[in-house]
C-alpha cells in the first residue's frame, strides 16, 4: 500500500554513514517510503503508476503529518486501480514548454515528451506511456531537452546517453529501446546527467553505496548493452538504485521496515566503476534498502 503525507524537512536528522538510521514512518506490513521531496501548497505534483498512468495532485491537497505518522492511504487521494502502485511522483511548478519529461521501464525502454502534455490531467488519470504484457513504468524525470539519460540495471549494469538520441513523442506511445539487457536483469533506476561535475550514487539491497565520477560513465549510443556500474557480490546483494548528485547533496536511504536515513554526499569517498563500494547503511535482520532519494540542504 502506498502512503501520502506532507512533513517539514527538518523531521528528517542528518545521520553518518554506517548508522541504521531512524523510523521513517510507522509503516503497516509490506509497505514502505519511497519518495521525499519538497513542495509548496499550489504546486502540482504528478504521480506515475507501473501501469503507465498519470494522476495529479496539487500540494495543498496531500494532507501535514509528522514524521512517524502512518499519512493517508495514496487509495483515498487517487483513484487507483486495484493492480497498481505509485512508481515516479514528479513535482511541477508550472508545464512550460521547453520541458520534457523522460520515462523509463524496466525492460530497458526509454520515452521523452513534452512536460506541457500533462497540464491537463483527469480526476481518473490519463494514460503517460503504452506498455507492453508485464513491463513496469520504474522512473519519470524532468528535462530540458538537452542533458543525458543515465540507466541502471539490478545486476550492476549502466548506460549513460544523450536525451536527444530519444525523439520527442505523443503521450500514449511506447518508446525506444534504452539498453540491452542481459537475460534475468532490469532496469532498476533512471536519473538525468545535467552537467559533467556531478557523482553517480549506488547503492545495493544490503546498504553498500559508493560515489562515482559521472565522467567514469562514457556516453554510448542508447540500447547498447552498457558497461559495468558496480561489481556485485553476496556481501553487496543487488543494486537497489542510483542517482546523479553533487558534493553538497544530501542523500536519503528508505528501506522496507520503514527506516531511512539521511548522510551528506562529501561524506563518501569517490570509488571506481567498478568498486565494491562501503557501508551506507547498517540494515535490522531481514530488511534492505529498497529506494535512495537525493536532495540538497
Amino acid at each position: 500500500m502506498d502512503d501520502s503525507k506532507q512533513q517539514m524537512p527538518d523531521n528528517v536528522p542528518k545521520n553518518n554513514r554506517g548508522r541504521y538510521g531512524i523510523r521513517g514512518s510507522s509503516n503497516r506490513s509490506g509497505d514502505f517510503n519511497r519518495y521525499l521531496f519538497l513542495a509548496k501548497t499550489h504546486d502540482y505534483i504528478l504521480f506515475f503508476t507501473n501501469n503507465g498512468r498519470a494522476y495529479m495532485l496539487r500540494g495543498y491537497q496531500i494532507p501535514e503529518a509528522g514524521r512517524q505518522a502512518k499519512g493517508s492511504a495514496v487509495m483515498n487521494l487517487l483513484p487507483l486501480r486495484p493492480e497498481e502502485k505509485i512508481t515516479a511522483v514528479i513535482n511541477v511548478h508550472d508545464f512550460e514548454d521547453t520541458k520534457y519529461l523522460v520515462m523509463a521501464t524496466d525492460r530497458g525502454t526509454v520515452k521523452r515528451c513534452r512536460l506541457a502534455e500533462f497540464s491537463s490531467v483527469r480526476k481518473n488519470g490519463i494514460k503517460a506511456v503504452t506498455l507492453h504484457d508485464g513491463e513496469e513504468l520504474i522512473g519519470v524525470k524532468i528535462t530540458d531537452g538537452n542533458n543525458s539519460i543515465l540507466l541502471g540495471t539490478r545486476g550492476g549494469m549502466a548506460i549513460h546517453f544523450d536525451e536527444q538520441d530519444v525523439r520527442c513523442m505523443s503521450r500514449k506511445t511506447h518508446g525506444v529501446a534504452g539498453i540491452d539487457l542481459h537475460e534475468a536483469d532490469c532496469v532498476v533506476a533512471m536519473d538525468v546527467v545535467r552537467d559533467d561535475a556531478g557523482y553517480v550514487l549506488s547503492v545495493t539491497e544490503n546498504g553498500i553505496g559508493k560515489r562515482t565520477a559521472v565522467y567514469e560513465f562514457k556516453k554510448q549510443k542508447r540500447a547498447g548493452r552498457g558497461r559495468i556500474g558496480y561489481k556485485l557480490t553476496a556481501k553487496t546483494g543487488s543494486v537497489a538504485g542510483l542517482c546523479v548528485v553533487h558534493a553538497d547533496d544530501e542523500v536519503f536511504l528508505f528501506t522496507a521496515k520503514g527506516y531511512v536515513l539521511c548522510v551528506d554526499v562529501d561524506e563518501l569517498r569517490m570509488l571506481h566503476r567498478d568498486a565494491k563500494g562501503v557501508i551506507m547503511m547498517r540494515l535490522r535482520e531481514g530488511d534492505k534498502v529498497t529506494a535512495i532519494w537525493k536532495g540538497t540542504p
